[in-house]
């Protein structure tokens, strides 16, 4: 049970890096243009 809770943790943590790299190459190509 805990197991499968840190799991999830792990991949909501996962998806919010995703998301923030995301910003961060959006944020470079608006300085860029």
């Amino acid at each position: 049970m805990q197991d499968d809770l840190s799991r999830r943790v792990e991949r909501e943590e996962d998806k919010g890096l995703r998301t923030l790299a995301q910003v961060q190459v959006w944020l470079t190509r608006v300085e860029t243009i």
